[in-house]
């Protein structure tokens, strides 16, 4: 979990009046290189990555997969 601090900067930089969220955000995209370059261990790479698990049912997952995803699927 970040810091209050990183996430107030994160909360800052999408706060914008913009509701076109097609728009690439670069405030966002060098916020988040910061908090990134300060801790990268909060932060998956290759490696890390294949770990991750849905703690919930994904929405769109059809429900005789999960039991394959959470189970079965190799990590």
């Amino acid at each position: 979990m970040l810091t209050d601090y990183y996430q107030k900067m994160l909360k800052d930089a999408v706060a914008t009046k913009s509701t076109d969220y097609s728009k690439t955000n670069n405030a966002l995209k060098e916020v988040i290189l910061k908090i990134k370059a300060s801790c990268p261990d909060k932060f998956h790479d290759a490696q890390s990555l294949k770990y991750r698990v849905f703690w919930n049912e994904p929405k769109n997952l059809p429900s005789n997969m999960y039991d394959y995803y959470v189970n079965r699927a190799p990590r």
